[in-house]
């Protein structure tokens, strides 16, 4: 470096200066942008894994967490179903033991007969 203005830019004043392994100054400089456009290609290769990687554990808590809520859903709708069926046996029961339902329903059920009756009359 002798006869180098420290206030001078060194690409500027000395564009083939030896170093000590031999290399010259623009080989140095193509090897460090190698070297640079490697460890970027590294880091986004890194980035893009951990992306992926992430991306996926997000993906399967999802799918875990909804896989659960179906499951909930269906044992809800079980326990719906069991209940409407309890429900209608009991109803079943009431009428069996129960003379002025099943009363009811009889008047109900010639009424809805009679009802039909009339407006097959009524659209002829």
């Amino acid at each position: 470096m002798a006869g180098i203005s420290p206030h001078k830019n060194m690409e500027t004043q000395v564009p083939y200066v030896e170093s000590p392994q031999g290399y010259k100054s623009d080989e140095l400089d193509g090897e460090i942008s190698s070297l640079r456009s490697k460890a970027k290609s590294l880091q986004d290769r890194e980035w893009s894994g951990t992306w992926r990687f992430n991306l996926s554990s997000i993906m399967a808590l999802k799918s875990g967490k909804l896989r659960s809520e179906a499951k909930q859903n269906r044992e809800q709708i079980l326990t719906l179903q069991e209940r409407v069926m309890k429900l209608k046996d009991q109803e079943t029961k009431a009428v069996k033991n129960d003379p002025g339902i099943k009363y009811k329903l009889q008047n109900m059920n010639e009424l809805e007969v009679e009802i039909e009756d009339l407006r097959s009359r009524i659209m002829a």
